[in-house]
């Protein structure tokens, strides 16, 4: 069951990103550097496609349990999975972007990235210190990424 609930989701995260995609050549670019406009949405139609992927991938190679074991199936079903899951994804990718302006980029993405690994992480050994690390470490990472490699200016934090 779990199966085609993670196909379905990731088949919808897939679908959202190819119109996310297509639907950024309306957007005009006005910069000169190569890097415009349309560059987000884009990126954020390729990293959906990669979650969508992910879902797919883990759901295939996802362990059937014997139907007997029932304390197995409980404790392999814990968190979120399928439509509600992706539904709270959204919901949280709409929140990054709003507070992202307010909260600036390191911020924003770091209480992003905790809250969507714990939508995605369906064990129920929460080790949130090291979600914690993992969310800070890689917003740093990407920031600099973007700042010194691309020359781009993200959204400055709220501490400056």
């Amino acid at each position: 069951m779990h199966r085609r609930i993670d196909l379905l989701t990731g088949i919808t995260f897939i679908a959202f990103a190819l119109f996310i995609f297509w639907a950024s050549f309306d957007i005009q670019d006005f910069s000169s550097i190569g890097v415009g406009a349309s560059f987000a949405p884009r990126l954020v139609a390729v990293l959906f496609v990669m979650v969508g992927a992910a879902i797919i991938f883990l759901g295939k190679n996802q362990k059937s349990l014997p139907a007997e074991d029932t304390s197995l199936k409980k404790e392999h079903s814990k968190g979120l999975v399928g439509l509600p899951a992706a539904f709270l994804t959204i919901t949280l990718m709409a929140t990054y972007g709003f507070l992202l302006k307010y909260l600036g980029f390191i911020i924003a993405s770091s209480f992003y990235v905790f809250f969507q690994i714990l939508i995605l992480n369906k064990s129920s050994k929460k080790t949130y210190f090291v979600f914690i690390l993992i969310s800070i470490i890689s917003t740093i990472l990407i920031y600099f990424i973007f700042y010194k490699i691309f020359g781009i200016e993200l959204p400055e934090n709220i501490l400056k």
